[in-house]
């Protein structure tokens, strides 16, 4: 089986169209998902984690100020998850991979267990990301005066701002620690610049086809 590809970012960058792209060549097994590709069973066990540790489960706030232990029994659900691999004619070449913006929050898991895996960090422009968040319905933590006054911040874009640079650390530090990355940007796509795209998926070991601009153009 071929090394884990881990897919995150600050939420609300465009992660969920880079997994479609990749989902689209063929090559690429996220199990039992949700919409947005985050696996449903790894991600209830990285929210329950998260909870235990008093953390947000959703990852907005309250944060981590630290580097959180491996997540119990995480190797149990991935082995679980990836029984469904078995299915696939060709289950050799196929390569599962784990999509969400909490693996931020549990890197030193995903590390730890995986020094192999390719990560993909998905980046936007921070100004796109607070209007973006401003937008979604779930995107609620920085409009709570307490949480403004915890964190010194005057406003919600300024809450934003402070959850965005707490991301932004976390990649370095992921960066920093020597796995094999890469960077996109789906900003890029609207211009019709697909190179970051096609330069990732060739990295990964996956075949671009023709279906992929189409299928994620309807994401944007």
């Amino acid at each position: 089986m071929n090394s884990p590809i881990f897919i995150t970012g600050i939420e609300r960058s465009g992660s969920s169209i880079i997994a479609k792209a990749l989902d689209t060549t063929g090559g690429v097994y996220f199990g039992a998902h949700t919409g947005r590709y985050e696996n449903k069973a790894i991600t209830n066990a990285i929210q329950l984690y998260l909870i235990s540790q008093q953390m947000d489960p959703h990852g907005q706030f309250p944060l981590p100020v630290s580097e959180l232990d491996i997540i119990p029994d995480i190797q149990n659900v991935i082995s679980n998850e990836l029984i469904g691999m078995a299915k696939y004619p060709n289950e050799n070449t196929v390569t599962w991979a784990v999509k969400s913006g909490l693996l931020l929050h549990t890197w030193k898991t995903w590390v730890t267990l995986y020094p192999n895996a390719r990560w993909v960090f998905v980046r936007r422009r921070p100004e796109q990301v607070i209007r973006s968040c401003n937008k979604t319905e779930y995107m609620k933590a920085y409009e709570y005066k307490h949480v403004l006054e915890q964190i010194k911040a005057e406003n919600v874009a300024d809450g934003w701002r402070h959850w965005i640079r707490w991301g932004e650390t976390q990649m370095v530090a992921i960066m920093r620690s020597g796995v094999s990355y890469w960077e996109i940007w789906p900003d890029r796509f609207a211009d019709g610049d697909y190179s970051q795209l096609s330069t990732l998926i060739d990295g990964l070991g996956l075949t671009w086809n023709q279906r992929i601009i189409p299928t994620i153009s309807r994401l944007f």
